[in-house]
């Protein structure tokens, strides 16, 4: 990286619209309770992303309706105990896959009081670390952690969010259902100045888009160390070459396995599970570019795919439900585990298999 200022800094801050973030926290007020401006306004000078997960998304969205239904969903958080303590460290991380965490958290609250009474959220109660939410299903009480495996997917997301609205004809590519990493951590920040830092010479995106007339896609970018891929698509058909980017598909199956063994790993010894019966991890797994394998779950598969859930979790419920869709029983597919109980409330949950 150069010593001047990150590309994807100078490309944020002249596509970021502060005064629709002004704006819209105005009118949707649960929104703007829960995002001061003064707390999104602060991130906008920290690496990697340098603008907060929803000032962005505040701030260059076009679709309204999405932002009715964040509201809609803050609100009716607001109303169950214990929801400070809960959203607390969901508004102060910045992470830009942070938002798909805190959407799915709040789908899975909203269900849980569609078929349950006594919905809480659980974190800081008592000071002994909780799952997310608990309710009262059938007579029972139960304890729901949430879950959303990120891994490299929000770096991409944020990466595809600024090609998009550079040129809408800029598109990443990668080999779905296939293992996929990104640069984490530190070498973030290097990593999408390297990519956009080619987009800030509008010349060279002129040059592309020519040579796209007589042969696309063009190639832009690609990672040394991943199948990342980005390119400029063409308009006129008889010029498309296929081959130029690659077109690969893992197996669905073995990745969504795999996929449900590292969420079960990354959750059966945090919050407490343990102590607190019966219990319900709950994975959302929409974020990863995952839609190729969801087909696997209308299968009625996902209890045989489920990895051993361990002494310490109790059901493993999976779903791909997007932002503008509710979460059902119908969309929560579930593995139980042998010792298991509950059956007669877990059926009022989830639709079991």
């Amino acid at each position: 990286m150069t010593d001047r200022e990150p590309a994807q800094r100078q490309l944020v801050h002249g596509l970021l619209n502060w005064d629709l973030v002004r704006d819209r926290c105005g009118r949707f007020s649960a929104i703007g309770n829960m995002f001061p401006m003064e707390a999104m306004e602060k991130c906008a000078d920290s690496s990697p992303y340098y603008c907060h997960y929803m000032s962005w998304r505040l701030g260059t969205w076009e679709d309204e309706s999405l932002f009715e239904r964040l509201n809609d969903l803050i609100s009716y958080a607001e109303t169950l105990p214990n929801w400070q303590e809960e959203k607390r460290p969901l508004v102060a991380s910045a992470d830009f896959a942070e938002f798909w965490s805190l959407l799915w958290q709040l789908q899975v609250a909203e269900h849980l009081c569609s078929v349950g009474t006594d919905v809480r959220w659980t974190k800081g109660r008592g000071g002994v670390a909780s799952p997310d939410l608990s309710a009262t299903v059938a007579g029972q009480e139960w304890f729901v952690e949430c879950y959303v495996p990120r891994k490299s997917f929000g770096v991409l997301g944020f990466l595809r969010d600024i090609l998009w609205r550079i040129d809408r004809d800029v598109r990443t590519s990668y080999d779905a259902c296939l293992p996929f990493q990104l640069p984490m951590d530190r070498e973030r920040t290097p990593f999408l100045d390297e990519v956009l830092g080619r987009f800030l010479d509008r010349a060279r995106l002129a040059d592309a888009r020519e040579a796209a007339r007589t042969k696309y896609p063009v190639v832009l970018y690609k990672h040394p160390a991943s199948s990342l891929y980005v390119y400029l698509r063409g308009d006129n058909v008889d010029a498309y070459t296929p081959g130029v980017v690659p077109n690969r598909t893992g197996s669905p199956r073995p990745y969504v396995e795999r996929v449900l063994r590292e969420a079960v790993k990354a959750k059966e010894n945090s919050n407490g599970l343990k102590s607190h019966r019966p219990n319900l991890l709950a994975v959302s797994y929409l974020l990863g570019g995952f839609q190729t394998a969801t087909g696997l779950r209308e299968q009625g598969v996902i209890a045989e795919m489920a990895p051993h859930l361990g002494p310490n979790i109790d059901v493993l419920a999976v779903s791909t439900v997007g932002i503008d869709e509710r979460l059902t029983r119908e969309s929560l597919a579930v593995a139980v585990g042998p010792e298991l109980r509950w059956a007669d409330s877990l059926s009022m949950i989830a639709c079991r298999p």
